[in-house]
């Protein structure tokens, strides 16, 4: 069931042409949107780190998925370097305490333009199975420059007591997949302090990775898209 975690493991990326792939360990917190406990506060801080609920909830109701009930965030906090999140999954939980997944939001930011962008899916019919998701939906944003512009996602979504895993597939012949990969606990100011002290650069860590893998595609030879909106000016 999903709740307030700490989350510990790794985020495995994979693509078919070039073929190439890589696998680093994260942390992550789920936290309710509304009621982030006092002593995290400084771990979520930073510009535009979590979106307000209202925001959170206006995007489920577009997609006709109910909004009322109460709001998770899964993010990567704040470290000493800073504040930086290629992702955010916000999860809609059914009020009434039945713990049943209304909606998913991901708010996704692109490097190195810093732009930002939301997918709402409905989880009304995206079950497949207890505690497992599978939702498609349309690309609509330039994500990277080794991606095509359109294309389409399939994302799967299995929760287990104790673990938590993402898969984020972009289908075609530049096949892509992002995996999250994590062991939950449940979250105290205790655990999230700890896991924050064993990597307390992660943010910078990831920016560089992100910079280190995209060379590495270059040199692959990965074809390179240009911004649809940028590369025409």
């Amino acid at each position: 069931m999903l709740g307030e975690m700490v989350c510990v493991g790794a985020v495995v990326h994979a693509r078919a042409v070039p073929r190439h792939s890589f696998r680093y360990p994260l942390w992550m917190l789920c936290v309710d949107v509304e009621r982030v406990q006092s002593g995290l506060r400084w771990l979520l801080a930073g510009d535009g780190h979590l979106l307000p609920p209202n925001v959170i909830r206006d995007h489920l109701r577009r997609v006709g998925a109910e909004a009322d009930g109460r709001l998770l965030a899964l993010t990567a906090p704040r470290s000493l370097s800073g504040n930086f999140n290629p992702v955010n999954f916000y999860f809609g939980v059914a009020a009434g305490g039945r713990g049943t997944l209304t909606g998913v939001v991901l708010h996704v930011t692109n490097t190195p333009w810093g732009e930002r962008h939301c997918y709402a899916l409905n989880a009304a019919s995206a079950s497949a199975g207890p505690g497992r998701y599978r939702f498609e939906f349309d690309k609509a944003f330039h994500v990277s420059p080794f991606l095509p512009v359109a294309g389409r996602y399939t994302l799967r979504l299995a929760i287990r007591d104790g673990a938590l895993g993402i898969v984020i597939t972009l289908a075609g012949v530049e096949a892509v997949s992002a995996r999250l990969v994590l062991r939950t606990r449940p979250l105290t100011v205790t655990r999230a302090l700890a896991a924050s002290m064993r990597r307390p650069v992660q943010s910078v860590v990831t920016l560089c990775r992100i910079y280190w893998q995209a060379l590495r595609l270059r040199l692959l030879g990965a074809k390179f898209h240009v911004h649809p909106q940028r590369g025409s000016r």
